[in-house]
């Protein structure tokens, strides 16, 4: 219940949910094959990853809630974009290396917050690390690259002022590992710590 309340009376969680809610209008400008507007609005719901963890720390509405929602949105967010490109088959086992790295994040992090929710590990077990904060910039990354690609410009072009979307999805898969097992080291750290307070 105190979660939900949470959810309910911070802004920041509901700037959270309206980077969620309107991922289907981005699919609808991908689908139309409208790649600038996609591109613009793509660019503008991945900035609000940095407004809503901005207005929770001004304000000092940092939640557990948050710190699970957050994420997920992240991935929801370039999931579903990802998976409206075309990729080459050798790059396609790539990203479905990256896809697996991710959903692993997503179910680690649903057991940590149900453990914190029965009391059997602390909050700090919770929410992001740097190295997952540079994946899901390495994801924006790529999904612009592939953007770029899709409205014309050659991979020649794009390395000239930009990053290669092979590039790109090579750190996300690098820092999405390094992600999952900072988590996993971290929980059982936190998890002893507070089996040897009991």
């Amino acid at each position: 219940m105190r979660h939900l309340k949470d959810l309910v009376s911070s802004f920041p969680n509901w700037v959270t949910l309206l980077r969620m809610a309107l991922v289907p209008v981005l699919v609808l400008f991908i689908s139309r094959k409208w790649f600038w507007a996609a591109l613009a609005f793509f660019t503008f719901l991945a900035w609000t990853d940095w407004l809503d963890g901005y207005l929770a720390r001004k304000f000092g509405q940092v939640t557990a809630i948050g710190k699970i929602l957050d994420p997920l949105a992240d991935k929801v967010l370039v999931w579903v974009t990802i998976w409206m490109f075309e990729f080459p088959r050798g790059m396609f086992y790539w990203v479905l290396m990256l896809f697996g790295v991710d959903m692993a994040l997503v179910l680690f992090g649903g057991l940590v917050y149900w453990l914190h929710g029965t009391g059997k590990v602390d909050e700090c077990a919770i929410g992001a690390n740097t190295a997952g904060k540079w994946k899901f910039g390495f994801q924006v990354t790529f999904i612009v690259s592939m953007f770029l690609v899709e409205v014309g410009f050659s991979k020649d072009a794009i390395s000239q002022f930009f990053v290669l979307p092979s590039s790109a999805l090579f750190w996300a898969i690098f820092l999405a590992w390094a992600s999952l097992i900072w988590h996993i080291t971290s929980f059982l750290t936190v998890r002893k710590i507070t089996q040897g307070a009991v």
